[in-house]
């Protein structure tokens, strides 16, 4: 089940960030190629969000990596989305 999304910038790309009830993944519209990353709530240490210029940026840090979506017009529903993942840590 879907409980946030937010469409931005991922990689380079338009992309989005999609909050499900067990992960979160990272998508991007990369012609022929699009990048996909699927982690799991359950590796997540830290959730970073700011706002420039009335656009938000979600970083989301594992052990592994940390994934980013800029650019985000949608400024409530970024916060809403790290609120949630947050809650989940």
């Amino acid at each position: 089940m879907v409980t946030g999304l937010v469409c931005g910038e991922y990689l380079g790309h338009d992309g989005v960030a999609v909050l499900t009830t067990s992960r979160i993944v990272f998508a991007n519209s990369r012609t022929f190629a699009p990048d996909v990353d699927s982690v799991p709530i359950s590796t997540v240490q830290e959730v970073k969000g700011w706002i420039e210029s009335n656009r938000a940026t979600l970083e989301v840090t594992t052990a592994t990596g940390a994934f980013v979506v800029g650019g985000i017009k949608e400024l409530d529903a970024a916060q809403m989305l790290a609120s949630e993942l947050r809650g989940r840590l």
